[in-house]
């Protein structure tokens, strides 16, 4: 039992009434893919990302790219404590890879990862941030091709033998996480807790200092896809400045003022980029990483945009 603020909090098993399955736990890693392996993280499950693979022997149930000073990639099984982790993991991974020791296979790999990540919006944001150059698919491209795979399992619960189970794979790291889920009573999964511990260091940051940038302004970096697709991304922390629907803004600016149109994503912030195109066309001297800034003139319909200098 888990006790948290006096609610008490029975854990989710195999043996539960309804019982934990195997898709249960997938979903939610999927779910908590950003704090199982970061912020700065990329994580494609196998149903969605990664079907056009060819070659490869068996498919894991997902992959995961970690972002740091020293990048490196996670072949994902996520497994109950029940089956045989011999005869489901040791055996898939195996498969995987001698399926991958050919140049086409690893090729293959590759380009589903890229396609994946180039279908989304966040994931393909998170490469080019994390890439710091016009060219993600050299960026990535390194980290795949040129570093071993780290074999990470994703259990409800540690058995006795597994770490010996998986010692097995002497040519490569493994890492194992218990993702344990508490459900709070009386309410089932609707208010729950889960307890592992994340594969990144979290980044110790010094005190925060006020912010000099008003309430009503936002900065933002430039990525280098918008300099190609004429666009300015604000972040959901600022979407508030915005109206909740699809309109055009009057935007005052150095070259006069323009018409921008935009959409909202609700989990990812504002899209500006109809009449952006010829605002960046007489800045050519743009490039990634410089930063503009929006400020509000009249809520909801007049803003200004700046370069930050």
């Amino acid at each position: 039992m888990l006790l948290i603020d006096g609610a008490k909090y029975q854990e989710w098993t195999l043996d539960s009434e309804d019982k934990l399955t195997e898709d249960d736990l997938e979903q939610m890693v999927i779910e908590h893919s950003d704090d199982i392996f970061g912020e700065d993280s990329i994580y494609l499950d196998k149903k969605y990302k990664l079907k056009t693979i060819t070659g490869v022997g068996s498919i894991p149930d997902g992959f995961a790219i970690i972002f740091s000073n020293q990048p490196e990639w996670h072949i994902v099984e996520v497994e109950l404590s029940s089956h045989d982790i011999y005869e489901h993991v040791v055996k898939q991974v195996t498969k995987f890879m001698d399926g991958i020791e050919n140049l086409d296979s690893k090729d293959n790999l590759f380009e589903a990862i890229w396609n994946g990540i180039n279908s989304s919006y966040l994931l393909k944001h998170k490469l080019e941030k994390a890439s710091g150059s016009s060219n993600p698919h050299w960026f990535l491209s390194n980290i795949i091709k040129k570093n071993l795979p780290i074999i990470t399992l994703i259990i409800e619960k540690e058995q006795p033998g597994l770490k010996g189970t998986l010692s097995k794979f002497t040519y490569l790291p493994h890492k194992i996480v218990e993702f344990r889920t508490f459900r709070r009573e009386g309410v089932g999964l609707a208010v729950h807790a889960h307890l592992f511990k994340p594969l990144y260091k979290p980044v110790v940051t010094a005190q925060p200092q006020p912010s000099s940038v008003p309430a009503d302004s936002v900065e933002i970096a430039l990525a280098p896809s918008c300099m190609k697709s004429y666009y300015i991304h604000i972040p959901i922390a600022k979407k508030h400045l915005f109206p909740d629907y699809k309109t055009t803004l009057i935007v005052e600016t150095d070259t006069g003022p323009i018409e921008i149109g935009f959409n909202i994503d609700p989990d990812w912030g504002v899209w500006l980029s109809k009449g952006l195109g010829n605002w960046f066309k007489r800045h050519p001297e743009l490039k990634a990483g410089d930063k503009v800034a929006f400020s509000v003139i009249e809520p909801m319909k007049k803003y200004r945009l700046e370069i930050v200098k």
